[in-house]
């Protein structure tokens, strides 16, 4: 009511109303800033929450990978075995063995590895992308406590400098 009543005094009502609303532009677009990047700041935090989900099941495939790992090789030990014992290397029974069975379950174990290796990247891939959202959301709570306040106070000193300069101007 105080900007309303100073507003119908003459001479001092209208650059006193346009510093109001200048003031009030501003402040928009700074709530709008602020609205901005809290909501990017939640956006970070409900990525984390996904990304940790991921990670769990990533880590999940990785015991299984790694207990298959074991058990194709425990099985390539006792084929082996089993071969150098039983078969002469010059028998025929001997070559099938080690091409149809012990080359096919050895090319299975490397795949296996690489897919172990491959999904143990990712974890700690997630786990980069995890920290960077966490400091992302610490700067984003810094610039709304500092910088957004620095802002305002820029925001009202250019304002009243302006309306300094309008007052000038009418004098």
């Amino acid at each position: 009511w105080a900007t309303r009543a100073m507003g119908m005094l003459p001479f001092v009502g209208t650059p006193l109303k346009r510093y109001f609303t200048r003031y009030e532009n501003a402040s928009t677009v700074m709530d709008a800033i602020i609205r901005s990047l809290k909501q990017g700041r939640e956006q970070l935090g409900r990525d984390n929450i996904t990304l940790v989900d991921d990670q769990k099941a990533m880590r999940a495939l990785t015991e299984k990978l790694d207990k298959a790992i074991k058990l194709g090789q425990m099985i390539d030990a006792k084929l082996t075995s089993q071969l150098e014992r039983e078969l002469a290397p010059g028998d025929p029974r001997h070559t099938f063995v080690q091409s149809e069975w012990l080359f096919p379950l050895r090319q299975r174990i490397q795949d296996l590895q690489q897919q172990m290796v491959v999904n143990q990247q990712g974890v700690l891939a997630i786990e980069m992308i995890i920290r960077n959202n966490v400091e992302l959301a610490r700067g984003v709570d810094r610039a709304i406590n500092v910088t957004v306040s620095a802002l305002q106070v820029a925001i009202t000193l250019a304002l009243a400098l302006v309306a300094v300069d309008d007052r000038s101007r009418l004098a």
